[in-house]
C-alpha cells in the first residue's frame, strides 16, 4: 500500500527512540528511499561519490570543464553556510543510462527534509567516501569514537529488513 506521513512518523519514532546509530541509519535510509522513490537496492548502494560534481553522466570523479559550459553541478551552495540542493544519479531498471535526480531543501515540511538529514548523517558518522550506509560492524566502531572515513561495505538488506519490522 501507500505510505502516508503518519506511517513515516511511526517508523521515525520506532527507530529514533532506540538512540543508536544503527537505528538512525535505518531511519535515514527509509526516508531517503521514500522521498526520492528509490528501490532499496539503490539506497543500499548509494555512495558519497554519487554526490560529487561531475560533467559526464556516468563519471563519478570526472572534472568539470574549465569553462563550465555544459556542466551540471551536483551540489548547489547558496552561501558558505547553506546547501540548497544535491543531485545524484540512479540507473533505473528501464533506463539506458543513469538519470540525475535532485534533492532539495524542504522548508515546508522540515521533519521530512532528507537533505538536512543526509548531511547530518554524514557529519556525525564522519563518512567521507564510499557507501553512505555502512554495515552494522562499521557503525559499532563509530559508536566507540572512531570516525568512519572511507566506507567499503554497505548495510546488508537482511539487516535492514529485520530492523524494519515493527
Amino acid at each position: 500500500g501507500q505510505m502516508m506521513p503518519s506511517d513515516l512518523r511511526k517508523l521515525r519514532c520506532h527507530w529514533l527512540m532506540k538512540g543508536d546509530l544503527i537505528s538512525l541509519r535505518n531511519w535515514v535510509m527509509t526516508l531517503f528511499g521514500v522521498i526520492n522513490m528509490y528501490r532499496i537496492n539503490e539506497v543500499l548502494q548509494l555512495q558519497v561519490e554519487d554526490f560529487d560534481d561531475s560533467y559526464y553522466p556516468t563519471g563519478k570523479s570526472s572534472p568539470m570543464p574549465a569553462n563550465g559550459q555544459g556542466a551540471l553541478t551536483r551540489c548547489q551552495v547558496v552561501n558558505a553556510h547553506s546547501v540548497e540542493a544535491l543531485a545524484t544519479e540512479v540507473h533505473g531498471k528501464s533506463d539506458d543510462r543513469p538519470v540525475r535526480l535532485a534533492i532539495f531543501l524542504n522548508r515546508e515540511c522540515p521533519e521530512f527534509c532528507i537533505l538536512r538529514l543526509l548531511l547530518w548523517w554524514l557529519k556525525i558518522t564522519g563518512i567521507k567516501s564510499g557507501y553512505v550506509f555502512p554495515r552494522d560492524n562499521i557503525i559499532n566502531r563509530r559508536e566507540k569514537g572512531d570516525l568512519i572515513g572511507q566506507c567499503d561495505e554497505h548495510v546488508a538488506y537482511s539487516s535492514y529488513y529485520t530492523d524494519l519490522k515493527l
